[in-house]
């Protein structure tokens, strides 16, 4: 299997695209709306081919696996260990499969390509939300400096307090935006 030409993209397809080609092949051979025959299989192939290329690590192993395929230098025991982890890979996504398909597709649309709004606006919102209250701890900062006329040059210490703190503080809302949303899941 090719997960490329399965999904119909092309060796050098972005995430987007990958995603893109999913969702329409889905919509096509999803088994409780297609009228293919052989929907099942197909939706279990291409859930295995979006499984494999969406993930950067079975993706780049699968591409090196190809190039030792085609003649290009591999060891022996690499290629062997691209081969098992790539069949480790197509189970896990053929349980994927079976149980996407069990689903109705309301439900698998929703959580499947209805998440890029639910996984980034509260991200988006955390960041402007810190942001917002950075500007106004830097303004009062200004402020105070002009009121008890302190050396203007004062105003950089805050500013350049501003951006490590701003960056440290939006690091650790993503890292506590991301457990809450993987325990949400569980």
């Amino acid at each position: 299997m090719n997960p490329y030409s399965t999904l119909g993209i092309p060796h050098n397809a972005d995430l987007a695209a990958i995603r893109d080609a999913y969702r329409s092949k889905a919509k096509l051979y999803r088994p409780d709306v297609s009228e293919h025959p052989d929907a099942h299989e197909r939706f279990i192939l291409i859930t295995q081919a979006y499984d494999l290329l969406c993930d950067p690590v079975k993706r780049a192993r699968f591409d090196q696996l190809l190039k030792a395929q085609q003649g290009q230098a591999s060891t022996p025991r690499a290629q062997h260990r691209h081969e098992q982890d790539l069949r480790r890979s197509r189970k896990q996504a053929e349980r994927r499969a079976a149980a996407y398909s069990q689903m109705g597709y309301e439900r698998f649309d929703k959580e499947f390509f209805s998440e890029t709004v639910s996984y980034y606006g509260p991200k988006m919102l955390g960041c402007l939300g810190i942001f917002v209250v950075g500007m106004i701890v830097f303004v009062l900062c200004v402020v105070l400096i002009i009121q008890l006329e302190l050396p203007t040059v004062l105003i950089a210490v805050p500013l350049f307090a501003f951006i490590p703190t701003g960056a440290w503080l939006s690091t650790g809302f993503d890292a506590w935006h991301e457990r809450r949303r993987k325990q949400k899941n569980r």
